[in-house]
C-alpha cells in the first residue's frame, strides 16, 4: 500500500479533511491536523518544501505509528513523503532540516544530485557518507536515523558529496 497522510481543517483530526499520497509543494488549504496512515512525511511552514528558510521551528515529521491525531505546530503550506521510509534506503536533503531539493537513494550514489546536501534521513541499513564525489574524502558510517543537520550527520555545512551501502 502507498504512502498515505490524511490532513483536517481543525485539530484533534476534526473538520473537513483531505487525503494525500503524493506530495504538495503549495497547499491550498489550511490544515491543523493530521493522521499518518501509512509512510512518513514532512510538513514545511513554506511553499515549496522551505526552499530558502529552514530551522526546526518550519518543518515536523509526521510518521506512520505516531498514536492518533497530530496537531501541527503550524498551518503547513507544503507537504511531502520521505521517499525512502520503510526500505533500506536514504533521503538526501539540499539545506539543513530536510528543506530543498531531495534525491532518495535505494544504492549508492558516486554523486549526491542536490548538491552538497545538508540533511540526510537513513530509513534502513547502514551507509558511508563521503566528503568528496567518488567515495573520495573523510566519511562517516551512519545508520537508519534522522539527520536533521551537518552537525547531526558529523559533516561540514554542504559537503556530503557521495554515499555508498555499508557491507
Amino acid at each position: 500500500m502507498a504512502a498515505k497522510i490524511v490532513l483536517y481543517t481543525q485539530r484533534d483530526a476534526a473538520g473537513l479533511k483531505s487525503v494525500l499520497m503524493e506530495n504538495d509543494a503549495n497547499l491550498t488549504s489550511s490544515y491543523l491536523s493530521a493522521v499518518v496512515d501509512k509512510g512518513q512525511w514532512i510538513a514545511y511552514r513554506y511553499p515549496d518544501y522551505n526552499p530558502s528558510s529552514w530551522g526546526s521551528d518550519n518543518v515536523q515529521l509526521l510518521t506512520q505509528g505516531d498514536s492518533g491525531a497530530i496537531d501541527f505546530k503550524f498551518p503547513p503550506a507544503s507537504i511531502r513523503k520521505v521517499e525512502s521510509f520503510g526500505s533500506e534506503g536514504v533521503t538526501v536533503y539540499q539545506h539543513n532540516d530536510y528543506c530543498g531539493r531531495e534525491e532518495p537513494l535505494s544504492d549508492s550514489a558516486a554523486h549526491i544530485n542536490v548538491g552538497g546536501a545538508s540533511s540526510i534521513i537513513i530509513s534502513g541499513g547502514r551507509w558511508k557518507l563521503f566528503t568528496q564525489p567518488e567515495y573520495a574524502g573523510p566519511f562517516r558510517t551512519l545508520g537508519p536515523d534522522n539527520y536533521p543537520t551537518p552537525d547531526a550527520m558529523g559533516f561540514p555545512n554542504d559537503s556530503l558529496r557521495s554515499i555508498e551501502k555499508a557491507q
